[in-house]
């Protein structure tokens, strides 16, 4: 402390009057850092070192930040205010989160005090990457998130996501931190900022005050896709890309007035993930619904048409129900695919009365494994061709004389209202009934659905765009 003094004669002199105080500043760990060896505590006098005191200790304790449980305390004596203790941890100290509490004393004076949580950990946390499901997510739809993740030892390690305002957190599991989204309304490309720590947050604390020194940026792209014009020539009349959403990106909502934009969900199907496969994952009378036949129209008549679909069966099953689509009316047109046994399919034609169920002999449907299905049906006068499919080429292949052409046809009734912008457009919208799953359905993920018009064409298109 510096006194001024005056003389009689009005000059001063400055005079030092040592009050005992020393000011230091302690530096060490950040909130939340990862430590697998010592601690290193850095004193930073704020005043000048030269004339500080010398008789200094550090006192540090250890604690268990859940239930504050006492593992040591240690002493050391600090040779210069401007030193630097490094503080070692016990070799048999667990994998967890820790309070280290720090008190410098001048004799017993306590100068400076720090606290600061800490994760004890041995061995390498690491984001080895993270994917996204789809890899470009459609405005106001559902997405998934999977990090990857590099952990040692058994403990499963805690991870947390903040995206779009929102936060997810859970543990991990297997190495993998999966997160459902629902993505914003806006297209744009959106941080979503991943965070890990060793182990979960105590009991009665929600989530972490402090940020992870382990963390992964991941760039969202949220895009629309529009559905192209009636006069683009896509072959695609209904076609459901199940990638988050239930909206159909064909040409059917935009020729028929009362045609549904979207499919229903009959029970509670989810978006998931499932080695590599992406759709909805359906349990035993989940599903989704459509109030319209999705089969193209031509003059009153059903149009030549192929079915796309794609599913994963996570165990066999048998005689469960894929896929139906019925016009309203007393003889009702319909087309319906099964799961038979052992892996083969069942697809079932009829009219009216008049009934044809045909089944390959191989099995379509692998277990564990995404089916790629191609259903083509072309009504002829003389009978109707089939041609089922996957991605090993043509399985099955046969004119069925029961079904004609005529026996394809509907009544006006039958038909929706053309849109203004349809009236000069060959096709109409049959009014009907459409179903995926639902009761005595499949259970595993549906991937994608598609009906197109014609029997040939829509190949390429289908994998570049639905798979």
């Amino acid at each position: 402390m510096a006194l001024a003094l005056w003389s009689c004669d009005g000059g001063s002199f400055l005079s030092e009057i040592d009050n005992n105080h020393i000011s230091i500043a302690l530096k060490t760990i950040e909130p939340g850092a990862f430590v697998s060896g010592e601690i290193e505590v850095t004193l930073e006098p704020r005043t000048n070192p030269e004339n500080g005191p010398q008789d200094l200790s550090l006192l540090w304790e250890l604690r268990v930040a859940e239930g504050a449980h006492t593992v040591l305390e240690r002493s050391k004596s600090i040779s210069s205010p401007d030193s630097v203790a490094r503080l070692e941890l016990p070799e048999d100290l667990e994998t967890g989160l820790y309070t280290l509490g720090l008190v410098l004393r001048r004799g017993e004076r306590e100068i400076e005090r720090e606290e600061r949580r800490f994760f004890h950990t041995r061995g390498e946390y690491e984001f080895m990457r993270v994917s996204s499901y789809p890899a470009a997510f459609v405005p106001d739809s559902e997405g998934i998130l999977v990090a990857r993740i590099k952990h040692p030892g058994t403990v499963p390690p805690f991870a947390r996501l903040r995206f779009a305002g929102r936060e997810y957190q859970g543990i991990v599991e297997n190495g993998r931190f999966e997160v459902g989204l629902e993505s914003p309304e806006s297209e744009g490309v959106y941080l979503a900022r991943f965070e890990l720590f060793p182990v979960s947050p105590p009991d009665g604390s929600p989530d972490y005050e402090f940020e992870s020194p382990v963390s992964y940026d991941h760039k969202l792209i949220v895009k629309d896709r529009p559905s192209p014009g009636l006069e683009s020539g896509d072959p695609g009349f209904s076609r459901f890309a199940l990638q988050g959403n239930l909206r159909d990106s064909g040409a059917r909502p935009k020729l028929a007035r009362d045609a549904a934009q979207s499919a229903t969900e009959i029970g509670d199907p989810q978006f998931a993930v499932r080695d590599e496969v992406f759709g909805y994952w359906l349990e035993e009378g989940d599903g989704f619904e459509l109030s319209d036949f999705v089969l193209p129209v031509r003059a009153n008549g059903v149009d030549a048409f192929t079915l796309e679909f794609a599913l994963y069966l996570p165990t066999e099953q048998s005689n469960r129900h894929v896929f139906s689509t019925v016009t309203r009316g007393e003889n009702p047109i319909g087309v319906v695919v099964m799961l038979a046994e052992e892996g083969r399919l069942r697809l079932g034609l009829f009219s009216g009365p008049r009934h044809v169920s045909v089944e390959p002999d191989e099995r379509i449907f692998p277990v564990s494994g995404a089916a790629r299905v191609r259903i083509s049906v072309e009504p002829q006068p003389d009978g109707t061709e089939i041609s089922i499919s996957d991605r090993r080429g043509v399985r099955f292949n046969r004119q069925i004389e029961e079904l004609r052409a005529e026996d394809w046809e509907l009544r006006p009734d039958e038909l929706r209202e053309a849109t203004e912008e349809a009236a000069d457009h060959p096709q109409r919208v049959g009014i009907g009934r459409t179903v995926v799953g639902g009761e005595h359905g499949f259970c595993g993920i549906i991937e994608s659905f598609a009906a197109y018009t014609g029997k040939k064409g829509a190949d390429a298109f289908v994998r570049s765009v639905v798979y």
